[in-house]
């Protein structure tokens, strides 16, 4: 194939990467960002990440999801009541 020699790669190396599979990480890693991004929207850009990742933490506590960075945090006496989908 053309492209693949314009590329420099192989024709085996070319249809392996288009038969992929998303792996399962990346599709939480895309979910947790779209999940920030509605968080930072809603609270019109003035949530820091701490703010953030507390919020995105409980949320996912009420769920009976293990939360990202379980790092403690002074900000855990906070109440904020913004839902994310």
């Amino acid at each position: 194939m053309l492209l693949c020699r314009v590329a420099g790669i192989s024709r085996t190396a070319y249809y392996k990467w288009l038969n992929r599979t998303i792996p399962v990480r990346q599709e939480e890693n895309e979910k947790l960002l779209e999940d920030i991004r509605l968080l930072y929207d809603q609270a019109n850009g003035t949530y820091g990440y701490r703010r953030i990742t507390m919020t995105i933490n409980r949320l996912r506590r009420q769920q009976g999801l293990s939360p990202f960075n379980e790092k403690w945090m002074v900000y855990t006496k906070l109440d904020i009541n913004v839902e994310v989908n």
